[in-house]
């Protein structure tokens, strides 16, 4: 589980698999490089050039989002169907401006069809939510990855939840939609 501040209004709640690994994000980056450490720790990874390579991965990945929308990411490796399998969860917040869900929805949708950066966008249910789903694959509009982006208004706020999974591995996309649609239909608001 995983709790996302929100000024005033509680905190958004969602829960995150195990398999995926939360990258720190702290703007210290003596914060940043210890918690990084922990989590290649965690993983007990013995070959040092795996535990390099993952050190660079985090702190790319941590660097990259900076200061923007972004609450929180994490990475799964495993192996599907036999195979290695990557893929990272993003989440971002974004202001709606209303507290109907609908209305939110609507303007996400069109918003996304308009950036045109997706070749399919839908409103379609998930959980208890209805969500706006927009898949985008390698050369929608300069896409490097498969993607996934599922936007969930928060119940109560005027604000979204943007669910973003992305992966190399077109052959793993049915077991990563399903992934990300689990966690959209875990928001919910705690506290306030």
């Amino acid at each position: 589980m995983t709790a996302l501040p929100q000024a005033d209004c509680g905190r958004i709640v969602v829960d995150i698999p195990p398999d995926f690994h939360e990258i720190p994000l702290a703007s210290a980056v003596a914060d940043r490089a210890a918690a990084q450490t922990s989590l290649i720790e965690t993983m007990e990874l013995s070959d040092s050039g795996q535990r390099e390579g993952l050190g660079l991965y985090l702190e790319a990945v941590a660097r990259s989002l900076g200061d923007g929308p972004v609450v929180g990411t994490s990475f799964c490796a495993v192996s599907l169907a036999g195979s290695p399998s990557t893929a990272t969860l993003t989440l971002a917040t974004s202001r709606t401006d209303t507290f109907d869900p609908l209305v939110a929805l609507t303007g996400i949708a069109e918003a996304l069809l308009r950036r045109g950066a997706h070749h399919a966008v839908g409103i379609e249910r998930t959980g208890p939510h209805s969500v706006v789903v927009a898949r985008s694959a390698p050369g929608d509009a300069g896409a490097a990855l498969h993607q996934i982006t599922v936007a969930v208004p928060v119940p109560g706020q005027p604000t979204a939840l943007l669910i973003t999974l992305a992966t190399p591995h077109a052959e793993h996309l049915a077991t990563y939609e399903q992934v990300v649609r689990q966690v959209a239909g875990s928001v919910r608001v705690a506290g306030g």
